[in-house]
């Protein structure tokens, strides 16, 4: 163990992905073929394609399902995590690309902005993909091993149910658990992310402040080292 004086502290412990296993009735861990994004995007940057999530064979009707650990009241997680649609959406359209005749289903919310060119990507993706509005309900692996998602159609307003080859979970942002974020004393917001104290020189930095993307988390990091530069009497 060892100490060091320091005139400051600048905190960037993160933000934890949503654990999925919270919400059984989306069925991860209980019903084949449902994944996260994270494992989702795992599978095509180390082996090239999605197939050895679902026994093998390349998935050609694929669900995502948005907002999984966000904008939920009964997780105390009442807030939108900012970057759950940019990365659901790059997914969707690395799997087009990849594989034309994929069908993608989105349900969600609502799908939020992502960064400075949301326009050109979402108007790329939106016609090769089919929109849901709405969350599904219990997720029950169907009689031929596929994962069934039931939901409302609010068009013809009816329930129906659909079966896919995988199903992928788009997790949130939650506050961060490193324990350094107690050890410093930090306090948190209603959301239980980390508030800086300027006075004190201790900022929180990246998302253990709240839910941003890769931009807004250079931003505000950039900001707070002037911050810190201006506590310690130094010229910025």
């Amino acid at each position: 163990e060892q100490l060091f004086e320091v005139k400051g502290v600048m905190a960037a412990p993160g933000a934890p992905p949503f654990n999925p296993g919270l919400k059984p009735r989306l069925g991860y861990g209980r019903v084949p073929g449902v994944v996260t994004a994270l494992e989702l995007e795992q599978a095509l940057h180390l082996e090239g394609g999605a197939a050895g999530l679902v026994k093998g064979q390349d998935p050609t009707e694929i669900a995502f399902i948005q907002c999984v650990g966000s904008r939920d009241k009964s997780l105390g997680r009442d807030y939108c995590s900012r970057i759950c649609c940019g990365y659901a959406l790059r997914l969707a359209h690395r799997l087009v690309s990849r594989c034309p005749e994929t069908k993608i289903t989105f349900f969600y919310m609502d799908i939020q902005n992502f960064g400075r060119d949301f326009d050109r990507r979402y108007n790329e993706i939106k016609e090769k993909v089919e929109l849901i509005h709405g969350i599904p309900g219990e997720i029950i692996a169907s009689e031929n091993g596929r994962a069934s998602v039931p939901f409302l159609n609010e068009a013809s307003g009816q329930r129906e149910s659909r079966a896919f080859d995988l199903v992928v979970l788009s997790q949130g942002l939650g506050p961060p658990e490193d324990p350094v974020c107690e050890i410093l004393g930090l306090p948190r917001d209603e959301d239980g992310f980390l508030i800086s104290l300027p006075e004190k020189r201790l900022f929180a930095v990246g998302t253990a402040a709240g839910p941003m993307d890769l931009a807004e988390s250079k931003a505000g990091a950039e900001a707070a080292v002037f911050r810190m530069l201006e506590r310690l009497g130094r010229a910025v």
